[in-house]
């Protein structure tokens, strides 16, 4: 029989460490295995080669295990892009699957802002967001990694 155990503990910014922290974007670090995640909170961005990435909400909030929303906001040039087809695809590095379905829609309201149809993060562990975008100006993606509790 194989345990494994995966904890979550709060570790400093830096900017010498791989993961989340050496993107130079707005979000804490957080230790979750072996892995550094981001420590959610509202606002956490991502520059992308053609859009920044805002996640704006999460219900819940933080995100965890079980069924999940996550709004974000795709901005070009400090304003929101509303015209995008935007997407999410949840994704565990480490076991090498995702959710069912793989990738989640989300709808636009106009304005840049982005809601999720709602996921189902059915284990604890380090999960990655990648968050893609595609318009007019080309697609685009980034990830953004959680540790959920579980």
């Amino acid at each position: 029989m194989l345990v494994l155990l995966v904890a979550c503990t709060d570790a400093p910014d830096s900017a010498d460490s791989a993961g989340a922290a050496d993107t130079g974007d707005s979000a804490e670090v957080t230790v979750c295995g072996d892995l550094e995640t981001d420590t959610w909170s509202a606002g956490i961005s991502r520059a992308g080669a053609t859009y920044d990435f805002v996640l704006v909400a999460s219900e819940p909030d933080p995100p965890d295990k079980g069924d999940n929303v996550l709004t974000v906001r795709v901005e070009q040039g400090g304003a929101g892009v509303g015209d995008l087809t935007v997407t999410l695809e949840p994704v565990m590095p480490e076991h090498g699957h995702g959710t069912n379905p793989a990738v989640v829609a989300t709808a636009g309201s106009g304005d840049g802002s982005y809601v999720s149809e709602s996921f189902n993060l059915f284990m604890g562990g380090v999960w990655q967001y990648t968050v893609n975008a595609a318009g007019s100006s080309g697609s685009d993606s980034v990830d953004f990694l959680f540790c959920i509790e579980g």
